[in-house]
């Protein structure tokens, strides 16, 4: 899923990523931005923004996690690196982040680029685009999110891709390998779950993974945060 996501934020200036939970889009899109910045020559100002402060730190600290994995001799002097912003100290170019909901949002800055985190859940997701639009220009843009609901600012973007001038990524629960878990001996598959695997060519453990996230989460929770389709990420409940 990395992989064929770097290979079309390499191509296009505008993306949307649909996506289950927990398959490393965000960690891939901070490793993305952090060498965007690092090999640029230019003061570049790549920004990321969250929905709430807890998520925003956590994603300014990715940066520094991956940074500092990187071999010593590539290790580089900042002159500014706290839990909103590391800046190179020899080029000036910057990764930051933004809450969602705070004052102001992105107004008073000049951003190159910018990576939206879970953009479905903002409080006010096409004021905050209007505003990161703005401050781009012909920079890039990325929207990353799990579906929320059915008719929001993010499903209408969806909807209108590639029309709208969005290239849609989707990444359905099933095609990410590790989402299964070892079925026991006696496993039988209901009626439902025989329609899915000809739909979709599940094997018994990615049956039984389902099965168990289902008997946590709720079916419609399930269908949300691991969507098979796109039906399943945007249903009217």
């Amino acid at each position: 899923e990395q992989l064929r996501l770097l290979k079309e934020v390499q191509r296009h200036k505008r993306v949307i990523v649909l996506k289950p939970r927990q398959i490393g889009i965000s960690t891939m899109l901070r490793g993305y931005a952090l060498w965007q910045v690092y090999k640029s020559k230019d003061p570049v100002k790549f920004g990321v923004i969250s929905f709430h402060d807890r998520s925003a730190k956590h994603l300014r600290r990715m940066d520094n996690t991956l940074l500092n994995s990187m071999p010593k001799l590539l290790h580089r002097e900042s002159s500014l690196n706290n839990s909103t912003t590391l800046e190179f100290a020899d080029t000036g170019a910057t990764l930051c982040s933004y809450t969602a909901g705070s004052k102001g949002g992105t107004r008073s800055f000049t951003l190159t680029a910018a990576h939206l985190s879970e953009f479905a859940f903002y409080d006010d997701p096409e004021e905050l685009l209007a505003q990161v639009t703005a401050t781009v220009g012909d920079g890039q843009i990325i929207i990353e999110s799990t579906s929320n609901m059915a008719g929001d600012a993010f499903h209408r973007l969806v909807q209108g891709a590639p029309e709208n001038g969005w290239k849609l990524v989707t990444f359905w629960w099933w095609e990410h390998e590790r989402y299964r878990l070892r079925a026991p001996k006696l496993f039988r598959l209901t009626d439902n779950e025989k329609v899915l695997v000809g739909k979709y060519g599940l094997d018994n453990a990615q049956v039984y993974w389902r099965r168990q996230q289902i008997a946590t989460l709720g079916l419609e929770k399930f269908r949300r945060e691991y969507p098979a389709c796109m039906d399943d990420a945007f249903f009217f409940a």
